[in-house]
């Protein structure tokens, strides 16, 4: 809280002692002091208080790592929310900004950065601004590891069944780990 002592005349005037500083009148509580007359005039000094602006409190989401091989559609859905997910109390005239890539990463894996910043500014004068930055993160996909089957060599005048065997024998040998 901020106080100091202002002189009123009875034109309302508001005159601050110079070693003041100047400040946005919000939230003032008078408490009358002394009465005085002076000049002809009826003054009186008042004590002042007033509040000044709440700080700025910015609340972002947590770092978000999703899980391998999620959908597309649930990365997309996950970064909205993400991105949408901060709020802020305080301040004056405040403004949120997001700096925030438009696309979110790619289902088989990476990252962004997202940047939220908050300004206020009561006295008209410099801006006040509270930043955060937060990542969002998808893992990468596994590596795709695959075994391919041996060569095969058929015999002469294998049957087209004793063919068809051979070949899905052949193919029930090749297998894959990894990858979404």
């Amino acid at each position: 809280m901020l106080s100091g002592t202002f002189l009123f005349s009875k034109e309302k005037e508001v005159l601050m002692k110079k070693h003041y500083p100047t400040l946005v009148l919000k939230s003032l509580y008078f408490i009358p002091e002394k009465l005085v007359i002076a000049f002809g005039l009826l003054m009186w000094f008042i004590p002042i208080v007033m509040a000044q602006e709440d700080p700025i409190s910015l609340k972002v989401p947590v770092h978000f790592t999703g899980t391998t091989c999620m959908t597309q559609e649930d990365v997309d859905a996950a970064y909205t929310e993400f991105v949408n997910g901060a709020s802020y109390q305080g301040g004056c005239n405040g403004n949120l900004t997001i700096d925030s890539p438009l696309d979110a990463p790619p289902f088989c894996g990476g990252s962004v950065v997202v940047t939220w910043t908050v300004t206020s500014n009561c006295d008209g004068e410099e801006d006040l601004f509270v930043q955060e930055a937060r990542t969002f993160t998808i893992p990468d996909a596994p590596l795709v590891d695959l075994t391919l089957p041996a060569d095969y060599t058929g015999t002469e005048c294998m049957t087209q069944d004793a063919v068809n065997t051979a070949f899905d024998d052949w193919l029930a040998d090749a297998a894959s780990t990894g990858g979404c």
